[in-house]
This record gives structure tokens, C-alpha cells and sequence, in this order.
């Protein structure tokens, strides 16, 4: 618990401190090049892959403490995990691009969070699925004898 609670304050730090050099760095102005996206349409990109990952991440919780679709939960979190890589460059490359702070910053957020929590969370979510099946393994023992 307090390992979640510290994890998630590092997360907010960093992302301010990543908005604050972001902000100075961008420069937004009229010579800049065009914008791949409005400020709107930014924020239904956020809107939409947050939902959708944070649905995700639910189900995943959920399945995981049930023990049930490993195979499902492992290749979702690698999809998740790359879906974060991904976004992480995109963010950096809209950045360096000099796009407007709608462009880079959700790029920039989504692929911090999305990499970090997943990739902190996978080595317990492999953990609860091996002890359930230890515990399958020996109640069939236990039959068995």
C-alpha cells in the first residue's frame, strides 16, 4: 500500500516537472510548424486512452485476483507496456518537432504512466498467478495421495 502511494506521488512529481520544462521549452509561436491537433481534439485523445486504459486495467485487476485468463492479463500488459514505449516516443518526437504543448504533453503523460504502472505491477501480477497455480498443484496432490 505504501509502495502504490509513493509510486504514485513520484508519478505526479515527475509529471509536473515534465510539464514545467515542456512549457518553456515549446515554443508555440506563429513560425513554429502547423499543429498536428487542436487543443480540443487533444483533450478527447486523453478523455478516450485514459478511459479505455484504465477500463483495462480493471479488468485486469479483476481477472488477475480471480486467477482466471492469465494469458489474456500477460499479453495485455505487454500490449499496455508497448502501447506506453510508443506513445512515450511519439511525445518526444512531437516535442522536439516543436508542436504546441496539446500535442506532446498527452503523448508525454499517457506513455510515462501507462509504462510505469504497468511495468512496476508486472512482477506481482506474475507472482499472484504462480502461487495459484502452486495452490491448484497441490490441492491435486492432496486428491491424488
Amino acid at each position: 500500500m505504501k509502495r502504490g502511494i509513493l509510486i504514485a506521488v513520484l508519478c505526479v512529481a515527475i509529471c509536473a516537472a515534465v510539464e514545467t520544462v515542456c512549457r518553456a521549452a515549446s515554443s508555440g509561436g506563429a513560425g513554429g510548424p502547423a499543429p498536428w491537433w487542436s487543443d480540443r481534439t487533444a483533450g478527447w485523445i486523453g478523455g478516450i486512452v485514459g478511459t479505455a486504459v484504465g477500463i483495462l486495467g480493471g479488468v485486469i485487476g479483476i481477472l488477475t485476483g480471480m486467477g482466471k485468463a492469465r494469458r489474456f492479463v500477460m499479453a495485455t500488459f505487454k500490449g499496455l507496456i508497448a502501447f506506453g514505449i510508443v506513445s512515450l516516443v511519439f511525445g518526444l518526437a512531437a516535442l522536439l518537432e516543436g508542436q504546441p504543448y496539446a500535442v506532446y504533453y498527452p503523448a508525454l503523460l499517457v506513455g510515462f504512466i501507462v509504462t510505469l504502472v504497468f511495468s512496476v505491477n508486472m512482477p506481482a501480477m506474475r507472482r499472484r498467478y504462480e502461487e495459484l497455480e502452486l495452490r491448484r498443484m497441490r490441492a491435486q496432490d492432496a486428491r491424488d495421495a
